[in-house]
């Protein structure tokens, strides 16, 4: 399919889910791009490149990836609070390297969304 009538098809059937609202309940429940992209069956970086081209999805997709790295951080906590007294080293380790690789992540999407000129919903304490 040519370029601007998949771009047409991408933004036609995104408008008819429900736009905005559809990209953000996609994107924040966990959903990639790459996986939205397959169904389009274009690249990754078309499908974002075409959903950026409005900028209320645009902001659609920011706005996810912060409540998706909220998440994260609750589920981090989650994971932290679990162990006790009685947690293995193994657990404590492996717990220990999946908040610091999501802390990470969660660093890298905020400086992201903050260059984009959106104040991050996230108060780290």
């Amino acid at each position: 399919m040519a370029g601007k009538a998949l771009r047409k098809k991408i933004l036609a059937e995104v408008a008819k889910n429900g736009g905005a609202e559809y990209i953000f309940d996609r994107l924040s429940s966990g959903t990639t791009l790459t996986a939205m992209a397959k169904e389009f069956e274009c690249s990754r970086e078309y499908f974002r490149n075409s959903l950026h081209t409005v900028p209320e999805y645009k902001t659609a997709m920011d706005n996810a990836k912060l409540t998706a790295a909220d998440a994260l951080v609750e589920e981090g906590l989650e994971m932290v609070d679990a162990l006790d007294g009685g947690s293995s080293t193994q657990e404590i380790a492996a717990t220990r390297e999946r908040c610091s690789g999501a802390s990470s992540w969660l660093a890298r999407i905020i400086r992201s969304v903050t260059a984009t000129g959106l104040r991050p919903m996230l108060r780290l304490a």
